[in-house]
């Protein structure tokens, strides 16, 4: 019987250094593709080159941006269309602020809309928050939203609280109208009330439902108002 011997073979110097260089470049690859996404700005500094209402502008290239988290009472902008109560204020507040100004947007939260707008957060050139800003002074409202930043919301529900104790803006008649001591019904999943009678309200399922005793306890507890039966006067 023939005993068959196995051959062994060395692997060559050369090729254990062209293996170990190959995950070098690739490693070294990852590292620069790293640096260079991180060197994206953070922010941008635009111009306002026009003003839509209270929580909408247009900037240099036809973008629009919206004011993210909050919600300014609606401007009647068709023909024969009445706004809203305090709309115009809103308008004119936010004209002063930015239109014909740079402001700055930034990164941080930046998303855009079904409607193709981008829904952002956006400061003066001296620091001050302009969504902030129009919610303390009682120009706009906490506006909920399932992307809206935890932390960023907890802010804007605690000024616009405040706002709402001091009466500021359009919370002084918002707050003592007749529709403000009527019951409501509000959906835990969607952070949005109704008026009793309203027919998305009753759709909510019964795990959703929540109701408050004013219009002071929906607006103190976060929520917003549906578009559809909302309780918010007319000019």
């Amino acid at each position: 019987m023939f005993r068959v011997q196995r051959l062994k073979f060395k692997t060559p110097s050369w090729y254990i250094s062209l293996s170990l260089f190959v995950i070098f470049l690739f490693i070294f690859s990852l590292f620069i593709k790293k640096s260079f996404s991180n060197r994206r700005p953070s922010q941008w500094k635009v111009k306002v080159e026009w003003v839509v209402d209270g929580d909408t502008f247009i900037i240099q290239g036809h973008q629009v941006v919206r004011l993210k988290g909050i919600d300014a009472p609606e401007l009647g902008h068709k023909k024969g269309e009445r706004s809203q109560y305090f709309a115009k204020q809103a308008l004119k507040r936010l004209i002063h602020l930015i239109k014909k100004r740079y402001v700055i947007i930034k990164r941080y939260g930046l998303t855009k809309d079904r409607y193709g707008r981008y829904l952002a957060y956006v400061y003066l050139p001296d620091g001050r928050f302009v969504n902030l800003l129009m919610i303390k002074e009682g120009y706009a409202f906490y506006f909920p939203h399932h992307d809206l930043e935890r932390k960023m919301a907890r802010r804007f529900l605690d000024a616009q609280r405040m706002a709402m104790d001091q009466r500021r803006g359009f919370w002084a008649r918002i707050l003592s109208m007749d529709a403000a001591n009527k019951r409501y019904i509000g959906n835990r999943k969607e952070l949005r009330f109704h008026t009793l009678l309203c027919p998305l309200g009753r759709k909510i399922y019964l795990k959703h439902r929540v109701y408050f005793s004013s219009l002071y306890e929906a607006f103190y507890k976060g929520y917003a108002p549906c578009r559809v039966c909302t309780p918010w006067p007319k000019e």
